[in-house]
């Protein structure tokens, strides 16, 4: 019997919120959710973090950690929020016309529904391990590059 990670069984599979299961997703599915992102990511980066410049916008994102995602998602959703439900809609796999007209979710369950989506999904364990793996390859390429003269 294979034995699993400690950090795989802290995560929950699945979480009831508002009455809606959030679970885990494939890769696939995210993947084609997140590609609806190619289309608004300008608008949204410009609303999110008006009047800053490329590399400061990506200094920020570098730095989201688990206290500062809920205040950028916050303005994002309030920046763009039919965009933001659409996109967060594929990622739960619930219907958009079911989150945008519940009465039970509000905009303080639909922020609790994303923080569930985050948990639920690993996200801050993967954000983390995408920079490594990015550093990781940069300092390769670094050494690769720099073995050329």
């Amino acid at each position: 019997m294979k034995k699993r990670n400690s950090i795989f069984t802290s995560i929950p599979g699945s979480r009831k919120v508002c009455g809606y299961e959030i679970k885990k997703m494939p890769i696939g599915a995210f993947l084609k959710a997140t590609s609806k992102m190619q289309e608004i990511p300008g608008q949204l980066m410009e609303a999110v973090f008006p009047g800053e410049g490329l590399d400061q916008i990506l200094a920020r994102l570098k730095a989201i950690d688990k206290d500062s995602l809920p205040d950028i998602l916050v303005r994002a959703i309030t920046a763009l929020p039919e965009q933001i439900i659409s996109l967060f809609a594929d990622l739960c796999g619930i219907p958009e016309e079911e989150l945008i007209n519940d009465e039970n979710i509000g905009i303080g369950g639909l922020a609790n529904m994303i923080q569930a989506w985050i948990e639920v999904n690993d996200l801050e364990n993967f954000t983390g391990s995408a920079r490594a793996i990015a550093g990781k390859a940069r300092a390769l390429l670094g050494m690769t590059a720099g073995s050329k003269g």
